[in-house]
């Protein structure tokens, strides 16, 4: 049954990137911004569980940016953000979808970008997996935000408690870790992408 849904799963992640792209942003402004989804696609998504945990983002690129680089980040005992992975993408000018997935109930995190040379996906785990009883939190990129080549930008920011109380938070606070430090939540993760000149190969 656990095969059937994640088959199900990556079928309905594929099946975001065939919407219409939002209008391009100009002959020169690159953008990042989310993405939004038709009837169908939220109803493919809440028919495999994940209406709650994926997110599709839309860009536009000129001819600058050869690649994109996704980062997976904890926030360690110190208060700083510790990375465990990730991986890069090549993107192209033009426009293209972004879909992210962070689920900790199935132990899966997905990411998916399509641009006009096609798509490319990771699945990994969460580096553990003891969320049992426990409240979840997520901020998500909710206004569009300008694409500077090497600069980051976070997508998502994820708080794992058994606390009572549970802090409402933006993506940008992700640059303040300190944040979400100075609560004790037993796990905080974010995914960030940053759009890169430099080409893979």
């Amino acid at each position: 049954m656990k095969k059937l849904l994640s088959v199900l799963l990556a079928a309905a992640f594929l099946l975001l990137f065939t919407a219409c792209a939002t209008e391009p942003a100009g002959p020169s402004q690159m953008q990042l911004a989310p993405g939004n989804l038709t009837d169908e696609e939220k109803n493919l998504l809440t028919l495999v569980g994940s209406s709650q945990t994926a997110s599709l983002f839309d860009f536009q690129l000129d001819d600058s940016i050869q690649s994109v680089n996704v980062e997976r980040y904890e926030l360690d005992a110190n208060g700083a953000w510790r990375s465990f992975g990730g991986g890069s993408f090549s993107v192209s000018a033009g426009e293209g979808r972004i879909a992210l997935s962070l689920d900790p109930r199935r132990n899966e995190i997905r990411f998916a970008v399509q641009g006009e040379g096609g798509t490319s996906a990771l699945q990994h785990e969460y580096p553990v997996d003891d969320f049992a009883d426990m409240a979840i939190s997520t901020a998500i990129l909710s206004e569009p935000v300008d694409i500077v080549a090497g600069q980051e930008i976070p997508l998502l920011v994820q708080v794992l408690t058994r606390s009572n109380e549970v802090y409402s938070y933006s993506v940008e606070e992700f640059f303040t870790p300190e944040s979400y430090a100075q609560h004790d939540y037993e796990h905080v993760y974010a995914v960030t992408v940053t759009f890169l000149a430099d080409d893979l190969a």
